[in-house]
């Protein structure tokens, strides 16, 4: 409890040196019209799923940089720009590459896409989450840690399926201790941090 209360007092400090929550939403505005401008400029290049899915990540990843707003519609508007662009970004990415992986004549090809797929849109997930959802950087509980268990359990599922399967895989020992060294990597980046 004692934890708790001096990881709200430290973040709490910087609050007199942040401007206030009409600043703070001017400037996101003012950066969102010049990021809007800029990609329909560049949608003819893009297309208009890419140039979407490009306006959603620009926005996630600025929008905890000018909203410092500890109220509950900011925590929420941050987490349906996480969603959006994670349903944007995983959709892309199995429109693109699952054609051409079931289309391929390798063996294992659709299987390894696919673990390798589910890697990176978990990879995704908790980096968005981080970035926008900073303040559950630092909790640390029962339920956060079997979090990490299950999202670490099925990361290294999917590491071992890409590592060992298909045309010329990694021998087993080899693919095993890989999918493992991968996954304690993404074990730490996911487990809570002290941010003082």
């Amino acid at each position: 409890m004692a934890e708790k209360i001096r990881l709200e007092i430290l973040e709490r400090m910087d609050e007199a040196y942040r401007p206030v929550a009409s600043v703070q939403v001017a400037l996101f505005c003012i950066i969102e019209l010049v990021v809007t401008g800029l990609i329909y400029h560049f949608a003819g290049v893009l297309g208009i799923e890419n140039a979407i899915l490009v306006w959603f990540i620009v926005t996630t990843l600025i929008y905890p940089v000018f909203i410092k707003i500890r109220a509950r519609p900011a925590l929420v508007l941050g987490f349906v720009l996480l969603g959006a662009t994670v349903v944007g970004a995983s959709y892309l990415m199995v429109a693109y590459f699952l054609p051409r992986a079931a289309t391929a004549e390798e063996p294992g090809a659709l299987i390894r896409t696919i673990a390798l797929l589910g890697a990176c849109i978990l990879i995704i997930v908790v980096y968005l989450f981080h970035h926008v959802a900073s303040i559950y950087r630092f909790v640390k509980n029962k339920w956060v840690y079997l979090f990490d268990a299950i999202l670490s359990v099925l990361f290294c599922l999917a590491m071992y399926v890409f590592l060992g399967w298909g045309n010329q895989p990694l021998p087993f020992p080899w693919s095993v201790l890989g999918a493992l060294g991968l996954t304690l990597l993404f074990a730490w980046a996911v487990l809570p941090e002290r941010p003082f």
